[in-house]
């Protein structure tokens, strides 16, 4: 469920609008950051109780804040953007913390892909180094709307609106986008500011100047399966954008696949890889 469609539940229950629940910074569901936890808080923002994750309490005048609680485990988020400050890349940080022994936000937790549930192996990867340098919260800031999958509204220039036909995918399940950080909603999270904001504002723009369409791509571990890697553009909606090489497991025992390299939409095209001719 997007955060709009949150809002709008939240909203329908507690006869708040969205705005309010926004202004407050308040959390609208889902996974407390790494190093934060879930805590129910007074109409003040004073502490009532922390919440464990999946627990929801429903409780006249309170709402649920994503607060700092782990020192250590903030320490590592804070050493990750003094590395990225000092030029390393998201993947030398992965493999520096796995050399280290520090476990991952998920470990020991529980996911299911392709059908098959297993404990996630608890080994930090791109992505998810690349997930906390892109956290605002560690700054005190709560941001809202950032992505949007909804089937049924999405955040627009003016507020919500309607899904379109082309953000939905043949299943029914909304389109997975990054939406323009012109719409993004913004507001205190209730919690002490850990990072200077300045300075990750820096930061960020130092990795986007850096980054690549590639970036955390996993390369193909048989160039050969995959010709066309350098010559293949996605041309759904006028994407344009490269395709690169991949294994799609849920279609058989391993189809190559030419998928759209954009960050943004993953999935927003995919091919078929041709052999080679012999």
């Amino acid at each position: 469920m997007s955060d709009l469609e949150l809002f709008t539940a939240v909203a329908h229950v507690t006869g708040e609008d969205a705005h309010e629940i926004r202004r407050r910074g308040s959390s609208t569901g889902g996974k407390a950051p790494y190093g934060f936890g879930r805590y129910l808080c007074d109409a003040n923002g004073n502490k009532i109780e922390q919440l464990e994750h999946g627990r929801h309490v429903r409780q006249r005048g309170c709402h649920v804040r994503l607060l700092p609680s782990d020192p250590e485990k903030l320490g590592v988020w804070i050493q990750i953007l003094e590395w990225l400050e000092c030029e390393w890349g998201f993947k030398r940080i992965a493999d520096e913390l796995n050399r280290l022994g520090i476990p991952s936000p998920d470990t020991g937790c529980k996911r299911r892909d392709n059908g098959v549930e297993h404990v996630v192996s608890g080994k930090w990867n791109f992505t998810t180094v690349k997930a906390l340098a892109e956290n605002k919260i560690i700054t005190g800031i709560k941001v809202y709307g950032r992505y949007g999958e909804g089937v049924h509204n999405r955040l627009g220039d003016s507020g919500p609106r309607p899904v379109e036909q082309d953000e939905l995918l043949p299943d029914g399940s909304g389109r997975w986008v990054e939406n323009e950080p012109s719409i993004w909603i913004q507001a205190p999270s209730g919690g002490e500011a850990l990072f200077d904001p300045e300075r990750w504002e820096r930061l960020q723009q130092k990795l986007r100047a850096r980054s690549t369409p590639e970036s955390g791509k996993r390369k193909a571990k048989d160039p050969a399966a995959y010709p066309l890697t350098p010559r293949v553009f996605d041309l759904t909606d006028g994407c344009g954008s490269l395709m690169h090489g991949s294994i799609r497991q849920d279609r058989g025992p391993g189809t190559p696949l030419y998928r759209c390299a954009r960050p943004s939409v993953p999935m927003i095209g995919e091919t078929p890889a041709l052999p080679l001719l012999q």
